[in-house]
């Protein structure tokens, strides 16, 4: 189901609930301040462990959120900054995490905000979409 905006926020540009959309193959980072943190939370993560160890096997996304582009970019220079449409989503079904996708039209970001309205956990798109996303946002 596709759904206009109900807000004045001007940086939504629509909203698509699902039923039944799974995504396998995400690592969250937790709590970073940017989209460059991501990348230094999961290396760190990895040398110290050795491997990345998920909590969850299994994603549900329950909405794809499309935002402006400089929407998109700002959300990545400034992953804890409240955004009205994030709160009170994500969470956990079961085994399985609930989150967001974000996206520009172009590339996405998986949020799951554990009800917060910031991107608490935040995960890169799939290996088979990252190489698109780095040559976008890490040049």
């Amino acid at each position: 189901m596709i759904d206009t905006p109900k807000s004045k926020d001007m940086t939504v540009i629509k909203i698509e609930t699902h039923d039944n959309r799974f995504q396998d193959g995400l690592r969250f980072a937790r709590k970073v301040s940017d989209i460059a943190g991501y990348a230094k939370q999961l290396e760190a993560v990895k040398r110290e462990f050795g491997h990345w160890e998920q909590y969850a096997k299994r994603f549900k996304v329950m909405e794809t959120i499309t935002v402006t582009s400089d929407e998109f970019a700002d959300l990545l220079s400034d992953l804890l900054r409240d955004r009205d449409y994030l709160s009170g989503k994500g969470g956990w079904e079961g085994a399985t995490r609930k989150v967001i996708e974000v996206t520009n039209g172009a590339v996405s970001i998986f949020i799951d905000p554990q009800g917060s309205s910031y991107a608490r956990y935040v995960a890169k798109a799939p290996a088979k979409e990252a190489k698109k996303f780095t040559s976008i946002f890490f040049r």
